[in-house]
């Protein structure tokens, strides 16, 4: 069994804690509601980071503290801006960069640490990844081929973080959607990144009157983009992927919370945000019985 693969019983899984709206309170209340329902969470460790790359140490010694009362593990995830493999000669203060991210994440005991990799080519800024105090993964981006991302990983000894809907757009982006399914097959991902999206584009302008309206679904459904949606809302059809999937050990719903509020408006519940955590979660537990009956784990 390769490394990184776990029966569904053990797989970990949780959502990310949304960088863009981290604040004391909002990350209380994540861990608060979350707290015994998930067994992970993904932190934003570039907002412990001020300028000019020094960690901000009582913030971070603060999360600590919280973290320490709930029995909850933690993936990292560094800025979207930060490329791991790069195709430029790097400096030190590249290096230094990149490594504050990394030192936050070994400083809140994350098993791993996500980069975008934006590029398809290049050479790591730290180039033995064994000598560094978390697993570093590279992660697919719309722009970037999952294969060459996975190939780029293997290469250096990195992890592979698969992002599903940035998968799907860029087989949409390419003109090959209806391939996207058979990928799956032929990748193997260290840790995912989940979420649902719309990608067959209309009208912007139609698009906008719905939202107005507080339709969000029919806002979202013509428009392509990498909207962070539900499971259950959208075009990717989360069963296809599980049947096809190797499933790693570390699963993150990066579903926004605007999302669960503006959804639950359009369909007049009065259901809280909470409400669709606990769905999410529950359609997840059944296609990790899915991946786990087709062989797949």
């Amino acid at each position: 069994m390769k490394k990184g693969r776990n029966s569904a019983s053990r797989t970990l899984y949780g959502f990310d804690i949304e960088g863009s709206k981290f604040s004391k309170e909002y990350v209380e209340r994540k861990f608060e509601v979350l707290n015994k329902k998930v067994n992970i969470l993904e932190v934003p460790v570039y907002r412990f980071i001020k300028p000019p790359d020094k960690i901000d140490n009582q913030l971070l010694n603060w999360f600590i503290d919280l973290a320490s009362s709930y029995d909850l593990r933690f993936t990292a995830h560094a800025d979207d801006n930060i490329n791991f493999v790069v195709d430029y000669e790097v400096d030190e203060k590249d290096k230094e960069r990149v490594m504050a991210q990394i030192k936050v994440a070994e400083k809140i005991d994350a098993m791993k640490i996500v980069f975008h990799q934006k590029i398809d080519e290049g050479d790591p800024v730290f180039k033995d990844p064994d000598k560094l105090p978390v697993r570093i993964t590279i992660e697919n981006v719309p722009s970037t081929s999952p294969f060459r991302v996975q190939e780029i990983a293997q290469k250096y000894g990195f992890g592979f973080t698969l992002d599903i809907p940035h998968m799907f757009l860029y087989g949409v982006n390419i003109g090959k959607e209806k391939e996207v399914y058979e990928w799956i097959k032929h990748l193997e991902p260290d840790h995912l990144h989940i979420s649902n999206t719309y990608f067959r584009q209309s009208s912007l302008t139609t698009s906008l009157v719905s939202l107005l309206k507080g339709d969000l679904m029919s806002a979202f459904v013509k428009l392509r983009g990498d909207f962070h949606l539900p499971l259950t809302t959208g075009h990717i059809n989360y069963r296809k992927v599980f049947e096809r999937l190797k499933v790693p050990d570390t699963i993150i719903m990066e579903i926004s919370t605007t999302n669960y509020e503006m959804l639950m408006k359009s369909l007049r519940r009065k259901s809280k945000v909470e409400k669709g955590y606990e769905e999410d979660i529950r359609y997840l537990k059944k296609l990790l019985k899915v991946a786990e009956k087709v062989g797949r784990n």
